[in-house]
């Protein structure tokens, strides 16, 4: 690490302050919490919105032109997240659906700018595009029903298992010899 005068001194063993969370299906994740406002609001692919930070620190934000921030940001984008203030078929995140035809079947939204096309689709902090807010939910209901499915597979499972043990317990309490061929392989002997 260099000690100059063109690069601030950095903490090096410092880290982002974390808490846990709970998600709906039960699994517990850490949630960065940045003391910055360098985050952006985001659309999980799983439909729950989320914070992403888009810095590690005070220090890293315009030094030698650190593209931290639009790296992550570009990363998510690819990954499925969708930001909040973005209209996502005006930005083109998400391809527009189309009819049998392949004539588009809804406009994209022009977003709190209309004039200038630079910012086209895109909403003030706070508001949010009704597109968007349909694609979370379809996002939300893909999300529990696969985790239904899940659910439903470990169940019978273990109650295949439950009957497997059941029934060996079984055969070893009243005396009956069990041979491989019977258990055929799915119980430990």
């Amino acid at each position: 690490m260099r000690f100059d005068r063109s690069e601030p001194i950095k903490n090096a063993g410092a880290q982002t302050p974390v808490r846990k969370v709970v998600l709906p299906d039960g699994t517990v994740r850490e949630k960065k919490l940045t003391p910055i406002p360098f985050h952006m609001e985001c659309v999980h692919p799983n439909g729950h919105t989320v914070f992403v930070s888009l810095a590690t620190g005070a220090t890293i934000r315009g030094f030698n032109n650190n593209p931290y921030g639009v790296m992550i940001k570009d990363e998510k984008i690819r990954k499925g997240f969708l930001p909040t203030n973005h209209c996502p078929y005006a930005k083109g995140y998400v391809p527009l659906p189309r009819d049998k035809r392949g004539k588009v079947k809804i406009d994209p939204c022009v977003g709190d700018w209309p004039n200038n096309p630079q910012r086209q689709g895109e909403f003030r902090k706070g508001t949010r595009c009704e597109h968007l807010d349909a694609i979370a939910n379809a996002r939300k209901e893909r999300a529990r029903k696969k985790s239904e499915r899940f659910a439903r597979r470990f169940a019978t499972n273990q109650e295949r298992l439950i009957e497997e043990l059941v029934e060996r317990d079984r055969q070893l309490r009243t005396g009956i010899e069990v041979s491989p061929k019977d258990n055929k392989g799915s119980m430990p002997r």
